[in-house]
């Protein structure tokens, strides 16, 4: 889910479970407040993340307990404003 409204993106735990990715000692744990209520998520470098043709080396993601239905993760301003998206909310489009 795309969202304006969150600083960081946040992928849920579940999403990543069959590729084994845990939460370790030493990784940093962040606190979210929103709507829901307070949320906690540890940060992890990704080796990549791919949206589309875009492909963003290297980037640090927050993962947590998040359990939306049907929804695996928000993807939120800092890859937005880091790839450079244009939101034309007129057109209901997305682009770069």
């Amino acid at each position: 889910m795309l969202t304006t409204g969150a600083a960081k993106t946040l992928i849920s735990q579940n999403a990543v479970d069959d590729i084994d990715l845990r939460v370790e000692s030493g990784d940093h744990i962040v606190t979210y407040y929103g709507i829901g209520g307070k949320e906690h998520a540890y940060t992890k470098q990704v080796d990549s993340i791919h949206i589309g043709s875009l492909q963003l080396k290297d980037y640090k993601l927050d993962f947590s307990g998040m359990d939306y239905e049907g929804i695996d993760g928000l993807l939120g301003l800092d890859v937005l404003l880091d790839a450079g998206f244009i939101i034309d909310l007129k057109k209901l489009e997305m682009y770069r």
